[in-house]
């Protein structure tokens, strides 16, 4: 991926609050990887760097700061998420433009069950639930999990571009509950991104 891409990507994940100062920072971690978060979602980059040492530093300003970055290498386990989903990202963008363009909220869910896997926004401008299907691929157990339709956008609108640009658009997707964060991969783990689902009710 270019830098100024990235960069834009960084500017758009980090946390946009001055009262988190901290989450306005890209942290270089000693092991290598860059890592991103707003506490909604997080990104991670392995092999980006030899740097060998853990700095912090602002997005923006491109100052290095001295601040207690968040650890957040146990969000990205995935011994505990047992559902994978397989979708194609280009897919998956028109399907969330699709649904936010045609409603006043932001909250989309997934229907997820191994014969069928269904997107829908229940605030629909008609007031009437616009639920999409998808052609993927789902294995595990069937669930609903909704999200941000922004945060998912940002997750996908990252993968599309860091991937190999003629390779198959395909993002796999690791779930462990409706509850708990998802790890999206590309590039047999090399970009990971988490996305943590809302509560509905």
């Amino acid at each position: 991926m270019q830098d100024n891409k990235l960069h834009q990507h960084l500017k758009k994940i980090v946390c946009q609050h001055a009262s988190r100062p901290a989450l306005q920072c890209v942290q270089y971690h000693e092991d290598g990887s860059l890592r991103a978060t707003d506490g909604h979602v997080m990104l991670r980059i392995n092999n980006f760097h030899d740097i060998n040492q853990t700095l912090i530093q602002n997005v923006r300003t491109l100052e290095f700061k001295d601040l207690k970055y968040p650890d957040t290498d146990n969000n990205f386990v995935k011994d505990n998420k047992q559902n994978k989903l397989k979708i194609s990202l280009s897919v998956f963008k028109r399907v969330l433009l699709a649904l936010k363009e045609g409603s006043f909220s932001n909250i989309v869910t997934l229907h997820l069950d191994s014969e069928k896997v269904e997107i829908t926004s229940n605030h629909s401008n008609s007031e009437v639930p616009i639920s999409i299907t998808v052609g993927c691929k789902y294995e595990g157990e069937s669930m609903e999990i909704s999200f941000s339709a922004e945060n998912l956008l940002k997750m996908v609108n990252f993968m599309l571009d860091a991937k190999q640009r003629y390779a198959v658009d395909d993002v796999e997707l690791f779930i462990g509950s409706p509850i708990r964060p998802v790890i999206a991969e590309l590039e047999e783990g090399k970009y990971q991104f988490i996305v943590t689902p809302v509560r509905t009710r």
